[in-house]
């Protein structure tokens, strides 16, 4: 269970930054 919130969390963390790049070069 905790290893699936870690993951959980880091995708999240890892979409946001995504999208932070995407709408700085946009």
């Amino acid at each position: 269970m905790t290893k699936l919130r870690d993951i959980d969390l880091l995708s999240a963390g890892v979409g946001v930054v995504i999208g932070m790049l995407v709408l700085a070069m946009g």
